[in-house]
């Protein structure tokens, strides 16, 4: 009977590690600079090739006060900041000691002159400019809102 128990847990174990190899692997969505965490920046898929879209993405683990001062992709021609004056320039204060957001509900990223369809779990680069922390090279998941 002990015999027929064991082979049992061999089977389980298999097959569970055999489920697990076969499940695509988590992506990183944290990218870490000495000075803050950037968490999770993803943008919605898109059914047709869209000239504009929003990027969301939250701050984390801030030693000092930050900037984000600029943003990058090969996927837009012009990223700009939205959800607040009318001029477009990215300037977004990060306090420290605290978490903070770009929301598609309030001020976000938005990409200009996008030109091919975002498909739910593409990933693009993503070079985020801090005043403190420097050039952050992240990636861009084309995702759904999973984090409120």
């Amino acid at each position: 009977m002990k015999q027929w128990i064991h082979r049992r847990g061999a089977l389980q174990l298999g097959l569970s590690w055999g489920i697990s190899m076969a499940l695509p692997a988590a992506r990183a969505c944290e990218f870490r600079t000495d000075n803050l965490t950037v968490v999770h920046p993803w943008v919605r898929p898109t059914l047709v090739a869209t000239d504009l879209a929003m990027v969301s993405m939250g701050f984390k683990d801030v030693v000092e006060r930050d900037r984000l001062l600029d943003a990058r992709t090969p996927l837009a021609r012009r990223v700009v900041m939205a959800g607040k004056g009318d001029d477009g320039s990215i300037d977004f204060p990060i306090p420290a000691g605290e978490e903070s957001a770009l929301t598609e509900q309030g001020i976000h990223l938005q990409l200009q002159g996008v030109t091919i369809p975002l498909g739910l779990g593409s990933t693009f680069a993503l070079r985020l400019l801090f005043e403190k922390a420097g050039p952050v090279e992240a990636l861009l998941t084309v995702d759904y809102a999973r984090f409120r």
